[in-house]
Formats: C-alpha cells, sequence, structure tokens
C-alpha cells in the first residue's frame, strides 16, 4: 500500500551508497505496480537500472515493458528469469545453440515448454510460424500434455522429458 511505499522512498533516500538507492528504488518500483502505479513503476526501474544493474530490477522490468506493448526488449528482460531458482536449475543445455531467429529451413529446432499449463496453450500458436519458416519442429510439452500437444498445428514430433532427441540445429523456450 501506499504507507510501505512511503517507507521504501524514505529508505531510498537515505541509502547509504548508490547500490543500496538501487536495490531500494527497484523495491519501490516492485511496490508502485503493487498500488497499481505501473507507469511510475517502470520509469523509476528505467532510471536506475543502466547505471546499478540489479538482478531483482531486471526480473521486474521485463514484464512491466511487456505489460506496455514494449515486446521486443520485454522478451529481452524477461531472460533474466533463467539466473534464479527454480528456473536457473532448469536452464537448457542440449549442445546447439538457442533459436533466436536465425534460418529455419530444413532445420530442426525443439520447442522446450517450461512454464505453465496456460502458457503451454497460449504460445502453441506460434508452432505453425516456425514451420513455416521451414523448420522440422519437435514440441517438448509439460508432463501430461503430451496427447493434447500432438494435436497442436506445426508439432511434427512431440517428444517426452528424458526421450533420446534426433540431432537438432537449434532449441527455444515456449
Amino acid at each position: 500500500d501506499d504507507e510501505a511505499l512511503v517507507v521504501l522512498e524514505r529508505a531510498r533516500i537515505a541509502g547509504r551508497s548508490a547500490l543500496d538507492a538501487a536495490v531500494t528504488s527497484v523495491n519501490v518500483a516492485i511496490g508502485l505496480r503493487y498500488t497499481g502505479k505501473l507507469r511510475e513503476g517502470l520509469d523509476l526501474l528505467l532510471s536506475v537500472l543502466p547505471q546499478h544493474p540489479v538482478l531483482n530490477g531486471h526480473l521486474e522490468l521485463g514484464p512491466a515493458l511487456l505489460a506496455f506493448g514494449e515486446f521486443a526488449e520485454g522478451w529481452r528482460q524477461y531472460e533474466h528469469r533463467w539466473f534464479v531458482p527454480p528456473l536457473a536449475d532448469l536452464r537448457a543445455d542440449y549442445g546447439v545453440p538457442q533459436w533466436v531467429g536465425q534460418p529455419l529451413d530444413n532445420r530442426t529446432i525443439l520447442v522446450r515448454c517450461e512454464q505453465g499449463f496456460g502458457d503451454n496453450f497460449q504460445f502453441a500458436r506460434f508452432l505453425p510460424m516456425l514451420k513455416a519458416r521451414g523448420a522440422h519442429v519437435l514440441l517438448m510439452p509439460l508432463r501430461g500434455l503430451e496427447a493434447i500437444a500432438r494435436r497442436f498445428p506445426g508439432v511434427d514430433r512431440v517428444v517426452e522429458l528424458g526421450d533420446r532427441l534426433p540431432p537438432l540445429d537449434y532449441y527455444v523456450n515456449l
């Protein structure tokens, strides 16, 4: 609530170092989001993070940018989620590069689902776009969704966690 924001703002001003002030500013930005002041929180993050790249700030910045339709930078910032538990322990290592837009003609790409059930359904709509770029699309859905995932358009093969994978050219997180 607003009372908590007042306390955080006082702590930010009283910070003993620039880093203390930056960390507290990130907490203020998070508080602003929780009180519905999304734009103020985003502006604060954008003013603090270039000089003091606080991880929690970048974790907050990705979703904040996405909320305002800043998709390219929002998704880039969202990748910071891989540096904190529980996702830090789930980082992919398939021995191939992550797909970030390279040509896909005659390439095999593994699409790995790492978020919740809803995200599997929400983002499955993009699978046909990979197929249209000429890719052979492998999908690794969350456990329990394999039968449904086989019906998603644009999927050549559903693979389960632990399956032996064919040779891949790229992987991407859904």
